[in-house]
């Protein structure tokens, strides 16, 4: 059992904690604002991005995100969704396309593309998938394997 020093230590120690976080709480609350101009159009691209990634490569249940699902009952007793064929996406020319088309890519965002052009210019076209990883930073096996049917490689 605490003795009645120990029970006043730490009913202080306590108190010092919850003032403090009530302290915190308030600047933050009171330093809010909205967000610059730049900052929230570049979240907003982030979060378009994430999306539709996050679309293209997860399946559903029941299928690919291609496919659509093909039970005929959810889990929760919904309507079954008619299977969409996807239409094949237009492979991007790494070896010509700009940083805002690289950026469409999937698990690409601003930064990387443009390490991707400014290494492109500096030392000229990729000429492959194996080069490009080579070359540029940030770009690894996961990346490669995400990216192979969706680039191609013209080294005009």
């Amino acid at each position: 059992m605490a003795t009645r020093a120990e029970r006043t230590a730490l009913a202080f120690l306590t108190s010092v904690v919850l003032v403090g976080a009530a302290v915190r709480v308030t600047r933050a609350l009171r330093h809010q604002s909205a967000p610059e101009p730049a900052a929230a159009k570049a979240l907003a691209r982030q979060r378009k991005a994430v999306d539709s990634a996050a679309h293209m490569h997860r399946p559903s249940r029941g299928g690919t995100a291609a496919e659509g699902p093909t039970s005929s009952r959810s889990s929760r007793g919904a309507r079954p969704r008619a299977a969409v064929p996807a239409a094949a996406p237009v492979p991007v020319d790494v070896d010509h396309a700009s940083a805002r088309e690289l950026e469409a890519l999937p698990r690409v965002g601003a930064a990387l593309a443009a390490r991707i052009v400014a290494e492109r210019e500096a030392k000229g076209p990729f000429g492959s998938l194996d080069r490009l990883r080579a070359r540029v930073k940030g770009i690894g096996p996961a990346m490669v394997k995400t990216l192979e049917p969706l680039v191609v490689f013209s080294s005009r």
